[in-house]
């Protein structure tokens, strides 16, 4: 892995004042390893800390570039924080050259004492360190979400330079023991991973996100719902529902019997009560949706912007808001069409497809690259169900597969595999080719049955599925399995149709 350009370049400006053999000598490392990390190889923290304890270099300078190079040029307080992290590492040396036998021997007292100073003089090194680097670390968080913000704007370059900042924080992290801190870098973490298209990776940091906030900070303070929220839209985003409507339940609970409800929470409501419709529970969700929305109404414009699309969602799983109204709410925002994609792909209308790619987005500055590749996404297969309903070209599956395998899925494979092969079945099916519909439909199952325990696909694609069953099914000539898979199918529209959801009505009878 590739070192952050701005450590290498003052890394150069120590090897400057130093020869390579020497700074190996003062810190304990490898001439050759000195110099591969002046060529760019990643620099591990130990050698960081080496350098400002042997040569003096001061610690914010090198992670940070800001500052001057050494401590003894520094202000008196950076002095102090060099001076600091030695005894911190004196302390360890100090406990760590103990031995068991001193402490059953007559020695024992003075073993003791020994040990008691060591963790003295650690927990006060700790505390002034920890002290020493809050504002560098709050200001390389600013910095990053700086940066993250002016990559969502378009200014693909900014990743670069928020990856820089991480790296900075990741260091200067680990002299710390504030949890404020570790959060604020897990976060960062987190948002570079879901950058980068790393789904998996991100939810992971947002689940370490959610139980910092939750362990030591505890459900009324002011980011709880927040972690709890964006750990649910991540494990949402893996299609892991029921965990994302697990802990947005619990964390709303137990955040609001803290008394920590504050009007953004409103759209952590919106978020439960459509990860409920999609874990098979409409009934109350749509009430629930409105009122969340309506609390959020004098927040920032990006809350209803993400909410209302929710609540239209949930109102149309309900029959309660038609295709029409829908497409009204917020009209042109990307948030909103992505899903009405969905919508008419389900309905295989031709005229709302058509309806739908004419519109033009509103600008797309503001809005994050995950989301700008999912309105992408749903536009692209709006545009392949049109043709196979209206064209019906032969081989335009085979089209649709080569076009999907392009398709960035490196978060959630088994999640996007399942999708990929319903929708692909469903152009062969509007497309004529029974026969190889029917070859992958049951791929489809197959896929299906093997996701992992807790994950599984949107509720569109899981009906989609059904309904190329209950087409597919039909002809005498299907065989036994796929006509197992119809009369499945009819029995699940049934049972979703009697839990409330309208849109299913009349399917399967």
């Amino acid at each position: 892995m590739r070192a952050d350009a701005g450590l290498v370049e003052r890394l150069k400006i120590v090897a400057s004042r130093y020869t390579q053999s020497e700074i190996a000598r003062r810190t304990g490392t490898w001439v050759s390893n000195v110099h591969h990390y002046l060529n760019g190889t990643r620099v591990p923290a130990d050698f960081c800390i080496a350098l400002v304890e042997k040569l003096g270099v001061s610690a914010q300078w090198l992670l940070t570039g800001e500052g001057e190079p050494y401590t003894a040029d520094a202000a008196p307080d950076a002095d102090q924080f060099a001076g600091d992290v030695k005894r911190l590492s004196r302390s360890l040396d100090s406990a760590s050259r103990l031995r068991l036998g001193e402490l059953v021997s007559n020695k024992r007292t003075r073993a003791l004492a020994e040990i008691n100073d060591a963790i003295d003089a650690h927990a006060d090194a700790q505390r002034r360190v920890s002290a020493q680097l809050r504002q560098p670390l709050v200001d390389l968080y600013l910095s990053f979400t700086a940066a993250i913000s002016e990559h969502d704007h378009g200014k693909s370059e900014a990743l670069g330079r928020a990856k820089s900042h991480l790296q900075s924080a990741q260091l200067l992290q680990r002299l710390t023991d504030d949890p404020a801190r570790r959060l604020d870098v897990t976060f960062m973490e987190m948002e570079v991973a879901i950058r980068e298209s790393r789904f998996a990776d991100a939810l992971v940091e947002a689940r370490r996100c959610f139980l910092i906030s939750f362990s030591v900070f505890g459900p009324a303070a002011p980011r709880f719902i927040d972690t709890a929220s964006t750990y649910a839209s991540g494990a949402m985003r893996l299609g892991y529902m029921r965990e994302a409507r697990a802990v947005l339940d619990a964390g709303l609970a137990m955040a609001r019997m803290a008394g920590n409800d504050p009007d953004f929470s409103g759209f952590a409501d919106v978020q439960r009560a459509n990860i409920a419709v999609e874990t098979g529970v409409i009934e109350g969700m749509h009430d629930l949706a409105r009122r969340g929305l309506t609390r959020i109404a004098n927040r920032p414009l990006v809350s209803r912007i993400n909410a209302a699309p929710l609540v239209a969602n949930i109102g149309m799983m309900a029959g309660v808001t038609t295709f029409e109204e829908a497409l009204k709410t917020e009209p042109r925002s990307v948030y909103q069409l992505r899903h009405l994609f969905q919508w008419a792909a389900w309905l295989e209308d031709a005229g709302r497809l058509r309806k739908l790619l004419r519109v033009r987005t509103k600008d797309m500055a503001g809005v994050s690259s995950v989301t700008s590749r999912l309105y992408d996404h749903w536009r692209a297969v709006g545009e392949f169900v049109l043709r196979a309903a209206w064209d019906r070209p032969h081989g335009l599956w085979r089209e649709y597969e080569t076009w999907d395998k392009q398709e960035v899925s490196s978060g959630a494979p088994e999640k996007d595999a399942v999708q990929r092969k319903i929708r692909c079945t469903q152009v062969a099916r509007l497309c004529g080719e029974t026969r190889q519909a029917g070859k992958l439909l049951l791929e489809s199952d197959r896929l299906l049955n093997a996701m992992p325990e807790g994950m599984e696909p949107l509720l569109l694609d899981r009906a989609t599925h059904h309904r190329n069953a209950l087409v597919l099914g039909n002809p005498s000539k299907a065989n036994s399995k796929i006509k197992q898979l119809r009369d499945d199918a009819r029995r699940w529209f049934f049972d979703m149709t009697a839990a409330g959801y309208s849109c299913f009505a009349g399917l399967g009878l």
